[in-house]
């Protein structure tokens, strides 16, 4: 399987939820090594990033950002 590239960053790890999904990224040559981006599940456009200096943190926020979107499709 091929790897997700954006923006530089490698894509490896994902949280699917609904019609969202939320990605966590790396790039060990970039000024901050994580990211993490969402995108609409329709669109597959990545928005939203968040830059990280550790990766337990940036699984974090990716975690925190699905479970967010969860509570807010809840409430609905």
């Amino acid at each position: 399987m091929k790897s997700r590239q954006n923006n530089g960053y490698t894509i490896t790890d994902t949280i699917s939820v609904c019609d969202f999904l939320f990605v966590l990224g790396e790039n060990p040559q970039a000024n901050h090594y994580y990211v993490t981006w969402e995108s609409r599940t329709d669109s597959g456009a990545l928005y939203g990033g968040q830059y990280y200096h550790d990766r337990l943190t940036a699984l974090q926020s990716m975690c925190n950002r699905a479970i967010s979107k969860i509570n807010t499709i809840q409430q609905e």
